[in-house]
């Protein structure tokens, strides 16, 4: 039984590698809205941190990015530090992550 998926529109992530459309032509492609948190201004237009794809019958979600699905917590020179879902600015991570999951599980088309 499918479902219409709850809108997540962007997520944060905070490392990782990203890929191009044109390295990956045969991909039902899935756009992240990108924040990278943690390093200087990289310009992302264009690059992907994720993509999907029905491959015989099932389907595969492929990341360059994994502290985003996932909540991490560091103390570093005294601070606290938040990656991952734990975020503020992340808030929309754990959505994003139940709409890739029930994605790949088939209920979401």
């Amino acid at each position: 039984m499918s479902r219409p998926a709850v809108s997540a529109p962007s997520s944060t992530t905070q490392t990782g590698s990203a890929m191009t459309q044109r390295s990956l032509p045969k991909l039902l492609l899935a756009a992240i809205g990108l924040t990278l948190a943690l390093a200087p201004s990289i310009p992302a237009a264009g690059m992907l941190q994720g993509a999907v794809i029905h491959y015989g019958k099932g389907r595969v979600a492929v990341f360059g990015e994994a502290a985003m699905f996932s909540a991490q917590e560091y103390i570093t020179n005294d601070e606290r530090v938040l990656m991952g879902m734990n975020r503020p600015d992340a808030a929309q991570n754990p959505q994003f992550l139940l709409n890739v999951m029930h994605w790949l599980s088939g209920l979401l088309e």
